[in-house]
């Protein structure tokens, strides 16, 4: 059985991906609302924040990995999923763009506030007010 997954924006394209499916057998078809993965640029910047915190740490003399870091990060400003009473963090890999936006500011909030670290973003890789 073949699996076909589509992103549309509009009704037309999904007229078009509805004409190619084969209707002579049952169907079990979901549609939802389009959320946007994180950007290359965004897990790019993630990481490299994660090694510049860590740097920063290091020379200060706190004993710390870049794995403690991320783990540190994804703890205190990650999103979470709630599940029988239990919160659940999300895995890195499924931040998508607004979380991993929110996610950064937080970083960049917390680097100055906390550590006195001014850490760089590009224009358009985060929500700004």
């Amino acid at each position: 059985m073949k699996t076909m997954k589509s992103v549309t924006h509009n009704i037309d394209q999904a007229r078009v991906l509805f004409k190619k499916i084969d209707w002579t057998t049952p169907k079990d078809i979901t549609i939802k609302e389009y959320k946007a993965k994180k950007s290359p640029q965004q897990k790019g910047l993630f990481y490299a924040w994660i090694r510049e915190i860590t740097q920063h740490l290091q020379d200060a003399s706190v004993k710390i990995t870049e794995n403690q870091v991320k783990e540190l990060i994804k703890q205190e400003f990650g999103p979470k999923i709630e599940m029988l009473g239990y919160k659940f963090q999300v895995s890195t890999e499924d931040y998508d763009w607004d979380s991993m936006s929110d996610v950064l500011m937080e970083i960049k909030v917390w680097a100055v506030t906390d550590l006195n670290l001014e850490l760089k973003v590009k224009k358009g890789i985060l929500h700004e007010a």
